[in-house]
Parts: C-alpha cells; structure tokens; sequence
C-alpha cells in the first residue's frame, strides 16, 4: 500500500469524527486512497473551504479543527491540483499558521469553482490574496 493513500485513510478516520457545514461528522467515513475518491470528495473539500472562509478561526472548536483537517488532506492528495505558496502569501502569513489553512480554503474555493484558471497560480494568487486580506481584517476573526 502506497504510504500516501495509507495515511490519507488512517488520519481521516482517526481524527475526523465530526466535522463541516452540512454534517461533518460524515468526514471520517469518506475514503481518500485514489484519484476517483478525491474528485468524489471534491463537494466535502469545498464544504470544508466554504465553512473555514466563514467561521473564525477557533481550535476549539470540534467543526472548525475537522473541516480543516479534511481539507488538508484532501489538498495533500489531489492529483487534480495543485496548491503552491509564494512570496507574497508567505509574506502575509509569515508565522501565523493558521493563515495558512485559511488560505488552503479559498485556494480550494477558487480552484473547484474556477477549473479554467485552476493551473494559473498567478490567477490563483490574485484571487486568493485579496479574500485572506479581508478574512485577515475582519475582527470577529
């Protein structure tokens, strides 16, 4: 068993027991060991990104920590996309990292809406940044 599809299904069933905006605790059971079962999970990785985008970030809370590791491991396994950091969201999320899942999520956003562009880290980036600055201003965040 390839080590990447090995920790996919480990992590996400062992960490994933509640989760999104619809029904996250449903994450857990959703298999992540081959390209088919990425693009079936394309609809839950934008769920996670939707709700991340919307909610304060909060480790405490059970949905936010869920619907962040799902993304991430959806991102992590993709064959589909691809999801780069550049110097100019390096330069915004410096050591803040929880920025980072933040950006993951409108990068997902943008690039499952967007599949056109989906290749075009330049329109990724300009697209992107411009969301993670407004979520960075809001307070309530």
């Amino acid at each position: 068993m390839n080590s990447k599809m090995f920790n996919s299904s480990i992590l996400a069933d062992s960490f994933i027991e509640n989760s999104c905006s619809k029904d996250f605790s449903q994450l857990s059971r959703i298999q992540l060991n081959s390209k088919a079962d990425y693009i079936r999970a394309e609809q839950q990785a934008l769920e996670c990104a939707n709700y991340l985008t919307s909610t304060p970030f909060d480790r405490n809370n059970w949905k936010w920590e869920s619907a962040e590791h799902f993304l991430l491991l959806w991102i992590n396994g993709t064959s589909d996309f691809t999801f780069k950091l550049n110097k100019t969201i390096c330069k915004i999320i410096k050591s803040n990292f929880a920025l980072l899942s933040i950006y993951f999520a409108y990068a997902t956003k943008f690039v499952l809406e967007n599949r056109d562009k989906s290749k075009d880290e330049k329109e990724i980036c300009n697209n992107v940044v411009p969301l993670l600055i407004d979520y960075c201003k809001n307070q309530s965040n």
